[in-house]
């Protein structure tokens, strides 16, 4: 859950072909004070759901732009570029809405964690933030609420 909130929250998805190879990656843009405690996040999240070595993924440094730490991996991109979309129309499908509070919740700490504006949250002054599209600020509203509330199910 926790790499399919990051993703809704600062992901991109490329498609590309070069010399007649299709090619895909993958990228989250993480806030430089925020890459020494996500990268590791990410990085196991990878391992566990889809089974991605480290060297696969790089973090890119800049000074000016934030932090991206890109995965390098077609199957993968088409898989996100399919189910979760990019941009400004990401989506999460309701088939993922299980009734799996540590799957619900690692969405929302992903959202949360690599955000820019969600509603009645706070970075500290003078961090950049990011704009959440409208579907992913109404997902991280619903699973705020079932995850509040112990009984409820989805």
């Amino acid at each position: 859950g926790f790499l399919f909130g990051a993703y809704l929250s600062c992901g991109n998805v490329l498609m590309a072909t070069y010399n007649g190879i299709e090619r895909g990656l993958v990228v989250w843009n993480l806030d430089r004070r925020d890459i020494k405690a996500l990268r590791p996040r990410l990085e196991e999240a990878l391992l566990k759901a889809f089974n991605l070595k480290l060297d696969v993924c790089k973090t890119i440094k800049s000074q000016s732009k934030p932090n991206r730490f890109i995965c390098y991996n077609r199957p993968l991109s088409k898989w996100i570029l399919a189910n979760l979309g990019k941009t400004t129309s990401k989506r999460f499908p309701n088939e993922f809405l299980v009734n799996n509070r540590p799957f619900l919740t690692g969405i929302a700490d992903g959202i949360r964690d690599f955000r820019g504006n969600v509603p009645d949250e706070k970075r500290k002054a003078g961090s950049r933030t990011r704009l959440l599209n409208q579907n992913t600020v109404q997902l991280y509203q619903f699973l705020t609420d079932v995850l509040s509330n112990t009984e409820r199910r989805i």
